[in-house]
């Protein structure tokens, strides 16, 4: 099958304003751009490497564009891959670009001087890879097929170095702490399991229920542990004396969550119900900033760095977003 190739990237001067008390600080996301995609498969997963300047967006079936920030907008540099399988997953680590595929395989790129080549091909997992994620010289895997598998970068080369069989359903997402000491798994049992390092094995911390569907996503930040459910909630968690606890649930979402993200006080969701919600921390309560809406599509998945969020939609587009400080007046927008 030919496949055409379309690109068509628009700069939208859209300023949106936050919904919130003028004694904390405010501001407003800016829609520095919107990439629409080639191929018309919507976006899974998007990831931002570590320096904010190179976006990864799995937008097309197999395909994985990479697009580089370059005189004040993002432009394509490079796409690979093939038509199938489908990529459910990307993470950036350093000069290393990894994919979870519907074909049960990770597959790991490597930046050759500015071009990203394919290295090896991970096998391991019986079930489509739904979720990766770095941690140093770890990568952390959650397929369909119940498993978590953690493998470890020695000589250039990835070795499985343990398989987590904990739950009783498909593992829906997984990410480490920033230390890299905890690492979360949300499965399509409802449960999130955190699990500690200790030494070279990994062991059962906890399991976290109060969800009523599958946990979709879940993230770490500090202390704090977030996940969004199918029962169209996010659960707000609280590590105290080694235990997590449940601190807050978020109910404004009228469709199953798909995506969570964390930067600092700030809080990011993407809903089947087709918007974007922004949280912030204010006190000990998560308030709701910003509401954006996509009429178009469901959001599969939003990504947080600094001061830019990437929102990624099943009607193939993404929309990137930057952070604007200032004191503005309160308002709920939709776009």
């Amino acid at each position: 099958m030919k496949i055409f190739i379309k690109k068509f990237v628009m700069n939208v001067g859209l300023i949106v304003a936050f919904l919130g008390s003028t004694h904390h600080m405010q501001g407003m996301l800016v829609l520095n751009q919107t990439i629409f995609g080639d191929i018309g498969f919507g976006t899974r997963s998007s990831a931002l490497s570590a320096d904010g300047i190179t976006l990864a967006s799995a937008a097309g079936g197999g395909y994985i564009f990479i697009y580089h920030f370059q005189d004040n907008q993002w432009v394509k540099h490079q796409f690979f891959g093939s038509y199938t399988p489908q990529v459910n997953s990307v993470a950036f680590s350093g000069d290393m670009l990894v994919s979870g595929l519907a074909n049960s395989t990770i597959k790991v790129w490597q930046l050759q001087g500015d071009q990203w080549a394919e290295g090896e091909t991970l096998t391991g997992h019986a079930g489509s890879v739904n979720s990766v994620a770095f941690a140093g010289d770890l990568l952390v895997s959650g397929s369909e097929d119940w498993t978590i598998n953690i493998w470890q970068l020695e000589d250039n080369r990835w070795v499985e170095r343990e398989t987590l069989t904990e739950h009783a359903g498909p593992v829906k997402s997984v990410a480490f702490s920033g230390a890299g000491t905890m690492l979360a798994s949300g499965s399509s049992d409802s449960t999130i399991k955190v699990w500690q390092r200790n030494g070279n094995r990994w062991e059962l911390l906890q399991t976290l229920t109060g969800h009523t569907g599958p946990v979709n996503s879940v993230a770490f930040s500090g202390d704090m542990l977030v996940s969004g459910s199918d029962d169209m909630t996010i659960k707000i968690w609280q590590l105290q004396d080694n235990r997590w606890v449940e601190r807050e649930t978020l109910t404004e979402h009228a469709g199953r969550v798909n995506s969570v993200a964390f930067s600092g006080d700030m809080l990011a969701s993407g809903s089947h119900d087709g918007t974007v919600k922004l949280w912030q921390l204010q006190g000990d309560q998560w308030v709701l900033l910003q509401d954006l809406t996509e009429p178009e599509g469901q959001v599969n998945f939003v990504a947080l760095l600094g001061d830019m969020l990437v929102s990624g939609y099943s009607n193939n587009i993404t929309r990137i977003w930057k952070w604007r400080t200032g004191i503005v007046k309160s308002a709920r927008s939709m776009i």
